[in-house]
């Protein structure tokens, strides 16, 4: 797998004109973390799974429902390690190793007949997907698009996620009516060799080192930080990444919501599509965003969609008005997935990126695994989601602000160590040489 690289070394994607085997590189490893991210939207599908799977093992759903706990927390403890282990074997390995472990254990799921091996197995697909799934496509598309429309490239690319929630609500309901849970979920292991596993094969490569050889369209190329200088940055990005991701929980509660407040199912139905419908256009223009008005401008933007969508949302009497929140909020929630990943490229450089990401996201992953509970533990304390809804919107606006700090410390330290290393050259170029030092004696 490093061979790519040493066939790149010549090379850099800040060169002008872009060679033809890097062009088409990067437009195949593109389309490849596009089918890593529809097969983030599993989760959408084991969610429509939860009915039968409760019959086919004869247990109550809490019961059932510990696998989401062991996929999340087993996931959320790797994505760290993932981040670790991509400069040394390179994220396509990690990619078809990862994609082979969530093939086979979700197969081996599919078999099971004994929920406490059933578990075991949920634990198993942690590691595989930690792998392959949200980190892998963030890392495969910061590392070949090194150009100013790097946003743009990865809404479209998170953008597969959305997609993926609208295609198994028509798919898999008579998968499973013919098939039963087995059969729904063998077709979920089938999907991933060919979305992660063959996408990992014949489309990703492992991007070449980013060496800013002059293009005026390559984003300014910062030192990359020392670990020392690292730990303020990560621990304001860590802390607004899990702030941002406590409100994770609102898609999950958003059909009981919906419900207390007397909506019909059908009606609910539709405003739950539309969420996922926002969510295809969000994330890409979230992206588009970041590229044409900046960082700064961009928080401010999220934060708007913050304060307005979740307020909105607890104060309405109207259901039209759903229409305008729901698509609001699924901007707002873009932020995990879109945001995020290009604020920590911004503050750690590109070579920390992977490292700095994979902790990020493990944190992050935390705060989506309590975030549900919370939300529900809420609603049972005050009988309303709204005291809940106004504290997401804080949370949100809190979460940016720490990572725009995040973003200005780590930029800051790296311009200031770029300036004293530009001195220190600067002195050394203007010393008098020693031979010549000795000959004016």
């Amino acid at each position: 797998m490093n061979q790519h690289n040493i066939n790149y070394a010549e090379h850099s994607l800040a060169t002008v004109p872009l060679p033809r085997k890097l062009r088409r590189d990067r437009l195949t490893s593109t389309i490849g973390a596009t089918c890593l991210t529809f097969c983030v939207s599993f989760v959408i599908a084991f969610g429509l799974l939860v009915p039968s799977g409760t019959a086919h093992f004869n247990v109550n759903v809490s019961a059932y429902l510990i696998q989401y706990t062991l996929l999340a927390g087993v996931s959320g403890l790797c994505f760290a390690l993932v981040g670790k282990l991509v400069p040394r074997f390179g994220i396509r390995r990690l990619i078809i190793i990862g994609g082979t472990i969530t093939t086979l254990s979700i197969f081996a799921m599919s078999l099971t007949t004994n929920l406490y091996l059933f578990y075991v197995f949920a634990a198993v697909h942690g590691v595989g997907w930690s792998a392959c799934t949200l980190v892998a496509a963030t890392v495969v598309v910061n590392g070949w698009h090194v150009h100013r429309r790097k946003g743009t490239v990865l809404g479209l690319v998170l953008a597969g996620n959305a997609v993926g929630g609208m295609v198994w609500g028509f798919v898999l309901p008579p998968v499973i009516r013919s098939f039963g849970w087995s059969g729904g979920m063998q077709l979920l292991a089938i999907i991933a060799a060919v979305m992660m596993v063959l996408p990992g094969i014949f489309l990703i490569k492992n991007p070449p080192r980013a060496i800013n050889t002059g293009n005026p369209d390559a984003p300014v190329k910062l030192p990359t930080l020392r670990k020392a200088e690292l730990v303020g940055v990560m621990a304001l990005l860590t802390l607004g990444t899990f702030c941002i991701c406590l409100e994770g929980g609102a898609i999950q509660i958003l059909p009981t919501l919906l419900e207390h407040r007397g909506i019909d199912t059908a009606k609910a139905g539709a405003l739950v599509s539309m969420y996922a419908i926002g969510g295809i256009f969000a994330k890409p223009l979230f992206g588009y965003l970041y590229d044409k008005i900046g960082p700064l401008r961009s928080v401010w933007v999220a934060s708007l969609a913050y304060v307005v969508a979740f307020p909105g949302i607890a104060l309405t009497q109207s259901v039209a008005s759903y229409y305008l929140f729901i698509p609001l909020m699924a901007l707002a929630l873009a932020t995990f997935t879109v945001l995020v990943p290009l604020i920590v490229a911004d503050a750690v450089g590109q070579a920390r990126f992977p490292d700095a990401y994979g902790k990020v996201m493990t944190v992050g992953s935390l705060g989506l695994a309590i975030a549900t509970p919370l939300w529900g533990l809420a609603f049972d304390i005050t009988g309303s989601f709204t005291p809940a809804l106004y504290a997401a919107a804080v949370l949100g606006v809190l979460g940016l602000v720490l990572l725009h700090l995040g973003r200005t410390r780590g930029r800051a330290v790296a311009l200031r160590t770029t300036r004293q290393a530009q001195a220190a050259m600067a002195s050394e170029s203007t010393a008098p040489d020693a031979t010549e030092a000795a000959a004016g004696r």
